[in-house]
């Protein structure tokens, strides 16, 4: 796998980070989720099955588990022996958190000058918000995120997944990787800041676009694309959506399958520009024409004509895709506690040095013993020592 033999110091909580760890695990580094006596928040969120977070599940495969006291002396210096055999550390505590625990760069880096550093935090570590707590709903919010997520002339509205923790945990995984690249050529250690409002809207790339050409402040236009049309969800006979997409060049088609051949030559709506010009109405005749039938029925139709739509699928619907199915995209794990859970697989596939989900996430604590034993060559007697202190658990 291709981070074989890179060790990760994780200190992280919740999701961002998590998963930012999770990625680096499943393609090959061996992953130290470092938790504090009553472990990351995550393992007590519903869905609970036999005491076990379906939530932490998710982001949390393929890690051993250590669990660590790190406001005592004992503790601290576990994690400092533990940097001393490590490549890259990777927390989100918020700032000055890690000045006060000893887990700080500086601190880190004196111990381990080639290590790779990650502290992902809301909104980084300068400006008047630096301080500002911030949860994933907040920082779509300010990103602007919201603004342009909702229906049309309706309130904003979330995202339905948290976007902004995986995007910037994916990010995290990224720039951690590229500094290990750099360190392969230069011998230097990394110090990697991610804010995870930077990340946010660095995904308003699109929208950015059009205020900065434009001066327009974009809107809730619901499943609808800005710039195209048709571009949204349309309502089946069935009371489900399909949704499509269509250029100029696949208009004419489109407008034959849909029995309204004379839409295709009208001049309010035969090119993009006019379209989204006129959307209503030409929203409103595809809308009357997409409520005669089913939506696996246009999904046929479109798709044997080449014409790009989709189903609206809920989760059930997706999973069990024939395409996704035969992909196998989920894979079964064993966890003692659950039994065989199902999860889904990272997107990234490769002829060479692959991914793979290698184990259900860690109880907690469950691998203090074998690191401080095996990995640091801490003495029975010392583990016993620390335990007793309740530096470790």
């Amino acid at each position: 796998m291709s981070l074989s033999g890179i060790r990760v110091l994780d200190l992280t909580r919740v999701l961002a980070g998590p998963y930012c760890t999770m990625m680096l695990a499943e393609l090959g580094a061996n992953v130290i989720k470092v938790e504090d006596l009553v472990g990351d928040e995550l393992r007590g969120t519903p869905p609970m099955k036999n005491g076990e977070s379906g939530y932490f599940f998710s982001v949390n495969r393929s890690k051993r588990s250590i669990a660590i006291n790190l406001k005592t002396e004992g503790g601290k210096q576990t994690v400092w022996d533990l940097t001393r055999q490590s490549d890259v550390v990777v927390l989100n505590f918020g700032p000055g958190v890690p000045q006060r625990l000893g887990v700080d760069y500086q601190t880190l880096a004196a111990i381990n000058p080639s290590i790779v550093y990650c502290s992902i935090t809301g909104f980084g570590e300068s400006g008047p918000y630096r301080d500002r707590r911030a949860y994933d709903p907040i920082l779509q919010a300010m990103s602007g995120l919201m603004s342009v997520t909702g229906p049309r002339d309706g309130e904003p509205v979330k995202c339905g997944v948290p976007v902004t923790d995986i995007f910037s945990g994916s990010l995290g995984a990224f720039s951690i990787v590229t500094s290990l690249y750099r360190r392969e050529k230069t011998g230097q250690g990394q110090y990697i800041e991610l804010s995870m409002l930077d990340s946010t809207l660095a995904m308003m790339t699109m929208f950015a676009g059009i205020y900065f050409f434009t001066g327009e402040i974009p809107t809730c236009l619901g499943s609808e694309h800005p710039l195209r049309v048709p571009s949204a969800n349309y309502p089946t006979s069935d009371g489900r959506y399909i949704h499509i997409q269509v250029n100029d060049r696949q208009w004419p088609k489109f407008c034959e399958l849909l029995a309204t051949p004379e839409m295709a030559d009208d001049p309010d709506f035969n090119s993009m520009a006019q379209r989204v010009a006129n959307r209503d109405r030409v929203n409103a005749m595809i809308s009357a024409q997409l409520c005669t039938k089913t939506a696996d029925e246009w999904d046929k139709i479109f798709d044997e004509a080449g014409i790009p739509a989709g189903p609206v699928n809920t989760i059930d619907r997706a999973l069990e895709n024939p395409h996704v199915m035969a992909r196998e995209v989920v894979k079964t794990m064993f966890h003692p506690n659950t039994g065989p859970v199902n999860a889904i697989e990272m997107p990234y596939r490769f002829a060479k040095a692959g991914t793979a989900i290698r184990s259900a996430p860690p109880q907690l604590g469950e691998h203090t013993n074998e690191i401080l034993t095996e990995l640091l060559g801490y003495s029975n007697e010392r583990v016993t020592q620390l335990r007793a202190e309740s530096a470790i658990a």
